[in-house]
């Protein structure tokens, strides 16, 4: 079976064709972690890089670069162009620099964005084969422990037209006061002056479990 791809029968039949799949198995697919090295290059290594379009590579059953973007101007004239990359009917994925974009918090102060914040934004039409929605569905984790020294905000759409300036920059918004939060965190824990540190992974862990506890109740 292919790397964050379901081998059932159920899942697509055998033209690849579209099949009804749960919103719920979609979320269970594992982390797709086949990335050519070709977009790691771009993401790593080109400092001036604005986006950078992911498509999956049947032949080697792996997710490449079909094309990138360099910064130009603002965050959000330089949007124009991100936005034309998904033109595409099949689902692809487009991992947006955050540098450079114009935001404002709820307090009304305004958000540094620093040139290691990404916004990753996963395109899966409704009509998208199975295969291809499960595969998908794995990109963003695999991708976050792929470049894990950076931060990465996803968001999926079933949609291009979905695909806004102010949809981008609302997922910037959310992930800055999610680093935000955790740093506050890490400094309360930090603070509650025990002589003896927690293990990494348990303070980790405990920030982790703290964030998605004030995330659940904002959605509430």
């Amino acid at each position: 079976a292919v790397d964050g791809a379901s081998s059932s029968a159920e899942a697509a039949g055998a033209d690849g064709a579209a099949a009804a799949v749960s919103p719920a198995r979609l979320a269970a697919g594992r982390p797709f972690a086949r990335i050519a090295q070709g977009f790691r290059e771009c993401v790593l290594e080109m400092e001036n890089v604005r986006a950078v379009l992911g498509v999956y590579d049947q032949k080697f059953s792996r997710l490449k670069a079909q094309t990138h973007l360099l910064e130009e101007s603002s965050f959000e004239a330089d949007f124009e162009k991100v936005a034309e990359l998904f033109k595409e009917e099949t689902p692809c994925c487009v991992m947006v620099r955050c540098k450079g974009a114009e935001l404002t918090g709820k307090d009304g102060k305004t958000i540094d964005i620093d040139k290691n914040q990404w916004v990753l934004v996963n395109l899966v039409p409704e009509d998208a084969a199975a295969r291809l929605k499960f595969i998908f569905a794995g990109v963003p984790q695999g991708l976050k422990q792929e470049f894990s020294k950076m931060h990465i905000k996803d968001v999926t759409f079933a949609d291009a037209a979905e695909i806004t300036v102010d949809s981008l920059k609302q997922a910037m918004v959310e992930m800055a006061e999610q680093i935000q939060g955790k740093r506050r965190l890490f400094r309360d824990i930090e603070g509650r002056g025990a002589k003896a540190e927690p293990p990494p992974k348990a303070l980790l862990a405990e920030i982790e479990a703290a964030s998605s506890r004030s995330a659940a109740n904002e959605e509430d």
